[in-house]
């Protein structure tokens, strides 16, 4: 964040550097939206499966602590923005009722809110939580069904997918009906693929500092997997690593 550290340095042979905002452009968006048995890529496109565009559009809109100001969003961190950006169109109409936010211990966070008298806890965290805290899963055609062990290995590929092609992942559930903001039971609803374009000088720039003997070590909060292909398109780390 101070270049002029760096280039008063006397002698440096290991770099910590941010990712988001750093070496990427920091613009995060919402490129794809995962259920379990489909793909859409827009909100618009969630309109082919109301219950489901009902449902998404609940969770990305409640559980997330960023605002707008008529033309963006504003506060929370950039994984809320891009989020609140893409759902907007939505009106926040609901009543709250709850709302735990999210932490890095906990890794979801809960709202509960109150919409045409009905009560939802809607969930938003760490795709792994979200799906081993499901007890139930939601089809494109609106169907609730027990979840099974192989769906949540479609869903764990799903994930390791995405994050393999550099995407974000954030996971969303729902509870119907009640108000219980424990992480058990959900019905998982879908992912949210989030991703952010590395900045085009980056890669040069990190061949410069590797060829002169400086190591280079990439600070994240993303899935492991997201960030060795993060690191790999930057040429932190080689694409045989």
């Amino acid at each position: 964040r101070k270049m002029v550290g760096i280039e008063t340095a006397g002698n440096i042979n290991l770099l910590f550097t941010d990712k988001t905002g750093t070496l990427t452009e920091g613009k995060l968006k919402v490129k794809e939206i995962h259920t379990i048995d489909n793909k859409f890529s827009s909100l618009n496109d969630l309109k082919s499966t109301p219950i489901l565009e009902k449902y998404i559009t609940l969770c990305a809109n409640y559980c997330n602590d960023a605002s707008y100001n008529g033309k963006k969003s504003i506060g929370s961190d950039a994984t809320d923005r891009a989020i609140l950006d893409c759902f907007i169109k939505a009106k926040r109409e609901a009543e709250i009722k709850e709302k735990i936010h999210f932490d890095s211990t906990k890794k979801y966070s809960v709202s509960v809110i109150e919409q045409d008298k009905s009560i939802y806890t809607l969930f938003k965290g760490a795709p792994e939580k979200i799906i081993n805290s499901s007890t139930q899963i939601i089809k494109s055609n609106g169907t609730t069904l027990d979840i099974t062990d192989l769906d949540k290995a479609k869903l764990q590929s799903k994930l390791k997918a995405l994050a393999n092609e550099s995407y974000r992942v954030v996971a969303l559930g729902i509870k119907i009906g009640i108000s219980d903001t424990s992480c058990d039971k959900i019905t998982f609803v879908g992912f949210l693929a989030i991703r952010d374009k590395i900045r085009k000088d980056v890669p040069n720039a990190i061949k410069q500092v590797t060829e002169a003997g400086v190591g280079v070590i990439m600070i994240t909060g993303d899935n492991v997997d997201t960030a060795c292909a993060i690191a790999k398109e930057c040429g932190i780390i080689s694409n045989k690593t």
